[in-house]
């Protein structure tokens, strides 16, 4: 997965540093803005495919979506949610390869 920085450019998540600004959703206010990393960590983890209607979507398990007004895993997330104004259309286990 790529994250968009503050400078435009895309850098993979796992080579995100302390220090980087990152384009997301400030996670209390929900404010759209580019904040500064705070903690990071890389690590090897099962993970899903999620297929929305314009996009599919690698996460861990343990990734947030703010869905509905609350903080929701990946895990636990369902068909035809609605994130970021896209519905969730699929979900499939995700291989490494």
């Amino acid at each position: 997965m790529r994250i968009l920085l503050d400078d435009g450019t895309l850098k993979k998540a796992k080579d995100i540093k302390i220090g980087d600004y990152v384009n997301t959703y400030h996670e209390t206010t929900l404010e759209k803005g580019f904040y500064k990393v705070t903690q990071h960590e890389v690590f090897e983890s099962e993970r899903i495919l999620l297929k929305f209607d314009h996009i599919d979507f690698i996460c861990s398990l343990s990734h947030k979506f703010y869905i509905n007004g609350v903080w929701i895993e990946a895990s636990k997330v369902n068909i035809g949610d609605v994130i970021n104004n896209h519905k969730l259309i699929d979900i499939k286990p995700y291989e490494y390869g």
